[in-house]
């Protein structure tokens, strides 16, 4: 998917939307091609923090456990992703995933994780100074995926499947205790059904217009 310059004007009415990558069946066998997946198919934070040791190197700020942000607190530029329609610097942002830069709906949300990250950092870090800056880091991501995770299952998926299928599928967190049910034997990849038709729908989500408001300074 092509970056798009979401923090300067459109000059397009129209955004381009095509379909997945083509990735390798597992043990390179013949058959029906699969898609490749840009992040991991755990609920973990991935699309905030990187799908590979490297990507996630580079999203860290290195001190503190916080991530790396730009002043004004925004994601830092992108100026080395080759799918960049626009010039460097001039729109394109950084984060654990490219498709960030698809809509400012994205960008806002990757953006205020991010965010969120730095702030529980900040906070573990004023009441264990002792922590140095990987449990720092490792400890409010995990606070992170909690939250993304609290939402996804007690927020989103009631207002998106309704309350039937949620009692139905058992898909509700618990309010104590654990759940027992977890398979790891079961396989987490995305399932291309999932991949066609499920995840488009998450874009039919979107308003028509995206409404920005400039903080007026006082």
């Amino acid at each position: 998917m092509e970056c798009l310059p979401i923090l300067q004007q459109a000059t397009s009415a129209c955004q381009d939307y095509v379909r997945s990558a083509v990735g390798l069946k597992p043990g390179c066998v013949l058959g029906p091609r699969e898609q490749m997946n840009f992040a991991t198919a755990f609920l973990d934070g991935s699309a905030i923090y990187g799908s590979t040791p490297k990507s996630a190197e580079e999203l860290r700020q290195l001190e503190g456990g916080r991530l790396r942000v730009d002043p004004g607190q925004v994601l830092p530029a992108d100026e080395h992703n080759p799918n960049c329609r626009v010039a460097a610097g001039s729109g394109c942002l950084s984060s654990g995933d490219e498709r960030v830069n698809s809509n400012a709906g994205l960008a806002a949300l990757h953006t205020l994780l991010a965010r969120e990250h730095n702030r529980i950092s900040s906070m573990l870090e004023s009441v264990n100074p002792h922590w140095d800056e990987e449990t720092l880091y490792q400890e409010a991501r995990r606070i992170v995926g909690a939250e993304m995770q609290h939402i996804t299952y007690n927020e989103f998926l009631p207002a998106i499947l309704g309350e039937v299928l949620m009692d139905t599928f058992e898909l509700r967190s618990k309010a104590n205790g654990y759940h027992m049910e977890y398979d790891d034997e079961l396989p987490v990849s995305t399932l291309n059904s999932v991949g066609n038709a499920i995840l488009p729908f998450v874009y039919s989500l979107l308003p028509p217009a995206l409404h920005y408001y400039r903080p007026v300074s006082v």
